[in-house]
């Protein structure tokens, strides 16, 4: 006859317990993982957005005078040069 080698109660509920702890670590890691991936994957969309933004042209140009709103003076309308 071949030797079986058979556990106790005890090896068998402390195997157990290993593997169900193990587990427990294995889920943990999953989650943190998980998480990770979607604050990656935020940061990716919000990058991605300031760079569509930084790469396109501003919708809205002005000089200086028109932002303003600058009225020309009495002596500014004179065109004669003379003061």
């Amino acid at each position: 006859m071949s030797e079986v080698n058979a556990m106790t109660n005890e090896e068998l509920v402390a195997r157990t317990r290993e593997f169900e702890a193990d587990i427990r670590k294995t889920k943990t890691q999953i989650t943190r993982i998980t998480n990770e991936i979607k604050n990656y994957d935020l940061r990716i969309r919000e990058n991605k957005e300031k760079l569509k933004l930084s790469t396109t042209l501003p919708h809205m140009v002005a000089n200086v005078g028109e932002i303003l709103d600058v009225e020309e003076d009495e002596e500014d309308k004179d065109t004669s040069g003379f003061k």
